[in-house]
């Protein structure tokens, strides 16, 4: 394969790529602009493309050979695209076999010899190219030019649309996911407001004995029935301060867990451990599945870097698992729900089950956040008897 790595890998970049641009689905709209492109520029192949670090990916064609086409996509480096990423501008090749600037495996290949491409955008941040290519060495006029840059600000326009759906979804998700949690939040910040109302009395009782004490050591005369009374009244409220002070700690700490799940669905990492989503989830979670018997993390002999972005995967497990708190709600305490973790190659599936959850049950508690989900590729939610199953993409490096 003649490659040419021009881009490089750009990790800023990466953010831009949601489920939804990403998806393996035809998009009507951008499936009528490539066909445009190709009609208006009289060119038998017109694409809409996203150039990631690996590959560059066919979000819309017109006219790929056949093998090209059900790939949806070819490796990076033998794209011409690549090119009005790197530059964000235009790119017109008019007799590509003598044009040192670009790889030659399309060349060689499928016999393309010329082609021009305009760069599209989702937020200021250029993601690939809308473009037309052709079998024969032409140069493209400037009314043709002008045609294509207009028809790409239309892709940018649609993409942009795709890309505020998805926040929209996913605001949806973590709003679902983490209401629970704050739920709980305000549950756990009520001893520390009770421990401040029951401690201001207990510091007065013994701020008296101290008084008393103090009193005494100057040379005062106190009875023994109040320096008992005012000891005992002391030692009494010491004691409730012990509690006090265990119940805000306990309180705290609660308080932070749910503060440091609620955080991993604001804060993408580039490094996401399964462990690190089941965590969080369990945190999210607790309110919700304490009166099921809870939901243990299950120890992991297998622990993969995920592709699925961490606040999606937290958002999907904690949004499924709520709902199935939700849906067995008047049922008698069980067992708690169950974590089964399953390695599947390119995936890691994580099953969610209980003993009174049914498969009626299951699909009912899938169906909000598949509907949430959408098409998006690097998770999938699918009911398999009575368990929920969610496939996460793993990530290869």
């Amino acid at each position: 394969m003649d490659s040419i790595d021009v881009l490089g890998v750009r990790p800023e970049r990466r953010q831009a790529f949601t489920g939804e641009l990403l998806a393996v689905v035809d998009d009507a709209e951008l499936q009528l602009i490539v066909e445009t492109a190709a009609r208006e520029l009289e060119a038998p192949i017109a694409l809409v493309t996203l150039v990631l670090d690996q590959i560059q990916f066919f979000r819309a064609q017109h006219g790929l050979p056949d093998d090209l086409a059900a790939a949806r996509g070819t490796h990076r480096d033998v794209s011409f695209c690549q090119l009005v990423v790197r530059d964000e501008g235009m790119l017109e090749v008019t007799d590509a076999p003598n044009d040192t600037r670009i790889p030659q495996h399309f060349v060689n290949e499928y016999g393309i010899r010329s082609y021009l491409g305009f760069p599209i955008r989702v937020e200021d941040t250029v993601v690939g190219s809308l473009c037309v290519l052709d079998t024969k060495s032409r140069t493209f006029t400037h009314k043709e030019q002008e045609a294509l840059e207009k028809l790409s600000s239309s892709v940018d326009d649609r993409l942009s649309v795709l890309a505020s759906k998805r926040r929209s979804i996913r605001a949806e998700l973590a709003t679902t996911a983490t209401a629970p949690a704050l739920a709980e939040l305000r549950e756990s910040l009520q001893p520390v407001r009770q421990g401040a109302e029951a401690g201001l009395p207990a510091i007065t009782a013994i701020h008296s004995f101290l008084q008393l004490a103090e009193f005494e050591m100057a040379g005062g005369s106190v009875p023994a029935a109040t320096r008992k009374g005012t000891l005992a009244a002391a030692v009494a409220a010491a004691n409730e301060c012990d509690d006090v002070f265990y119940g805000i700690q306990s309180s705290v700490e609660d308080c932070e867990d749910c503060v440091a799940a609620i955080e991993h669905l604001n804060q993408p990492s580039a490094d996401t451990r399964l462990s690190d989503v089941l965590i969080s989830v369990q945190d999210l979670v607790r309110q919700s599945t304490r009166p099921l018997g809870g939901m243990p993390v299950p120890d992991l002999t297998y622990d993969p870097a995920l592709y699925t972005p961490r606040p999606l995967a937290v958002a999907t497990l904690a949004g499924l698992i709520n709902n199935i708190a939700e849906h067995l709600a008047s049922q008698p305490a069980s067992d708690g729900l169950l974590l089964e973790v399953r390695d599947q190659g390119s995936t890691v599936e994580v099953g969610i089950s209980a003993s009174a959850l049914d498969q009626d049950g299951a699909r009912k508690a899938s169906e909000g956040v598949r509907g949430q989900l959408g098409e998006d590729p690097s998770v999938g939610v699918q009911v398999v008897e009575n368990t929920i199953r969610v496939g996460f993409a793993v990530r290869s490096d």
